[in-house]
């Protein structure tokens, strides 16, 4: 046989994302985010691309048939396919009432102008996935050829041969961009992975999914509702099913299957399912709501409802867990009994956190008039842990909260590293006090609408706020105290422990000035005020200077009620930037922003301050919660 000389390797990597290949630049191919997409805030996309079609060279006459074999087996130089991953998704807005109570009753039906286009892009993929289908999945995701993944990052043969190109960007986007919005965690190893894998398992997840990072994406373009009139990729398949359409489809179909399996729920994976779904179904309408809050407050108390019975025995595990508790003669005598079956929890570690996720939301909505009913529910059936029902309600969720943390053992079991255990064991103080602003901020709610200085019993249960805010002081002090003199240094080993640190603290200086604002209404800032105001805004500063805008996902609430305190046109001037900048990422810090504007406006027009609680509860603005 003739030999054939192999032509020489290129030294250019072609296992880059696809932002830097676009640019012309050299990749780092770190993954999931390449260094330099990180350092520039880009949208780092190592979606797989449909190669070109394959056509069979003809054999030249001067060839043998050996020679032509081997020649057939050489590289051939293809150029990359168009962009066919964020480019082709098109513009959507949020889904109306109408649109949302359409459901799909076949799962995934294939929306009809991305079939031809899913198929080809997903005929490479399905062929290796006929024998791993059923497999259990290597929790690591590893880049491949062309930004190919394999492990984790592939979905059932069934699902991926039904989903869009939009639906695939859209996945993308959640898991790699809004992913560390909401957990800073690992995005291979955080709450938004373990979604990702029930969506693996579970229809109502994956629609969910779908539509919520497709409304982020399309948000992120400043869409806000309106259709793309350019003429650009308008097949007649895609006209039939725009992308607002497709969005109203995903939400009607979790919808539709939601309301079937809360009827039937036997095990606890299934309430996993459930709670994962309403969380996004939450996130979704705080973010893209109505600007009334009505479908988040439906979701937000029906959680409540859901998982009230459930909780009934965390008096009994409370005492559980306990290490040394006063045992009566009788019940010595009786011998060891071991864990009664009623003070054995009914929820999964996940559902615990989704729980914990879920109320910290709802304090921030009850806060602002628009929730509370689930800190409600689940406040009655913690009464009596502790000497009144402000700690009892902060103690119950501390025990939830500390439950948790058995998510990720639950998901990975012995293959969760032991980087990200240590991680999780450092900051865990720190989270106890974030979860616990939560409940914090839903008090304070109740005692915005209490006539306390003219009624002795509401005097009475804002003393038991003041004593509850005091015991957290105390038993974060070592927290609250150190934030503020971290840096961030190059190179530094504990950059999540810093990161976090800054707004969890923000988050408490933000529920002080609330609470201070509740008490002294309309009074000028005293030391105490002041100090928790110069807090929030070197930390925002501080995070603003080392991690850029993405950071500031993490300060909004505490940024918008600096502003609201602040009189320093700097510092306002500076606040109006950030949510100028985040009004790209959602409705709501859109209308925070407008209401800032407001706020502002009235300010130097009567020369009258405009307290927070009066901003965020009137009717003639969008109501919004952050």
């Amino acid at each position: 046989m003739t030999s054939v000389a192999l032509p020489h390797k290129r030294a250019r990597s072609r296992r880059g994302c696809w932002t830097c290949r676009q640019k012309k630049v050299k990749c780092g191919e770190e993954w999931p985010r390449c260094e330099r997409c990180e350092r520039l805030g880009r949208f780092c996309d190592y979606e797989p691309r449909a190669r070109k079609r394959y056509t069979r060279k003809k054999v030249p006459a001067h060839l043998t048939p050996e020679e032509a074999d081997v020649e057939s087996t050489l590289p051939q130089h293809q150029s990359s396919s168009p962009d066919i991953g964020l480019q082709s998704v098109r513009l959507a807005s949020v889904p109306d009432v109408e649109a949302r109570g359409r459901t799909l009753r076949q799962p995934f039906q294939v929306f009809q102008g991305d079939a031809g286009r899913g198929e080809e892009c997903n005929t490479e993929r399905d062929h290796e996935e006929e024998s791993s289908a059923f497999a259990t999945p290597d929790p690591r995701v590893f880049p491949c050829e062309e930004g190919q993944v394999v492990g984790d990052d592939w979905l059932p043969t069934a699902y991926s041969a039904t989903l869009s190109h939009s639906d695939h960007a859209a996945i993308e986007y959640f898991r790699f961009v809004f992913s560390p919005t909401q957990d800073t965690k690992d995005p291979l190893f955080s709450v938004p992975a373990i979604l990702w894998r029930l969506a693996k398992q579970n229809d109502m997840v994956l629609h969910m999914i779908c539509a919520l990072g497709a409304k982020e994406l399309n948000c992120l373009k400043g869409t806000r509702g309106q259709t793309d009139k350019t003429g650009a990729g308008k097949e007649s398949g895609e006209q039939a099913h725009s992308p607002q359409s497709q969005i109203a489809e995903h939400y009607g179909a979790a919808l539709h299957l939601l309301a079937t399996a809360i009827q039937r729920i036997v095990e606890m994976v299934e309430l996993d399912y459930i709670l994962a779904t309403l969380w996004l179904m939450i996130v979704y309408e705080q973010k893209f709501g109505d600007g009334c809050g009505s479908g988040l407050m439906i979701h937000l108390k029906g959680v409540g409802t859901l998982v009230q019975s459930r909780l009934q025995n965390i008096g009994l595990i409370v005492d559980q867990s306990r290490p040394c508790v006063v045992v009566e003669a009788a019940e010595a005598m009786a011998g060891p009994q071991g864990c009664v079956p009623e003070a054995r929890w009914q929820i999964s570690g996940f559902s615990s956190r989704m729980l914990v996720w879920i109320s910290h939301l709802d304090g921030a909505a009850a806060l602002n008039g628009l929730g509370g009913g689930l800190n409600q529910l689940l406040g009655e059936v913690m009464v009596g842990l502790a000497e009144d029902e402000a700690m009892s309600l902060i103690e119950g969720f501390r025990t939830i909260h500390k439950h948790s943390h058995a998510a990720f053992r639950e998901t990975w079991g012995t293959s969760y590293p032991q980087t990200q255990l240590l991680e999780d064991l450092e900051i865990r103080q720190m989270f106890y006090l974030y979860g616990e602003c939560g409940q914090l901020r839903y008090l304070l709610s109740l005692a915005a609408e209490a006539n306390w200085r003219d009624v002795p019993e509401s005097r009475g249960y804002l003393e038991r706020v003041a004593h509850a805010l005091n015991e957290v002081a105390l038993r974060y002090a070592d927290i609250l105290e150190t934030a503020s003199a971290l840096d961030l240094l190059e190179g530094c080993f504990r950059r999540r422990y810093v990161t976090n640190i800054r707004f969890v603290v923000a988050q408490y200086n933000a529920v002080l000035l609330s609470f201070f604002r509740i008490t002294r209404r309309c009074a000028p800032l005293n030391e105490r005020q002041r100090a928790a105001l110069r807090v929030i805004l070197d930390l925002a500063h501080q995070a603003c200077s080392d991690s850029g805008e993405v950071a500031m996902h993490h300060f909004t609430w505490p940024l918008f009620v600096a502003a609201m305190e602040s009189d320093d046109p700097v510092h306002r001037a500076w606040i109006l930037d950030r949510f100028q900048i985040l009004s790209t990422q959602g409705q709501n810090y859109h209308r925070a922003n407008e209401a800032l504007k407001t706020a502002f406006a009235e300010q130097r027009m009567n020369e009258r301050r405009v307290s927070f609680l009066e901003l965020v509860r009137r009717d003639d603005l969008d109501r919004f919660v952050i």
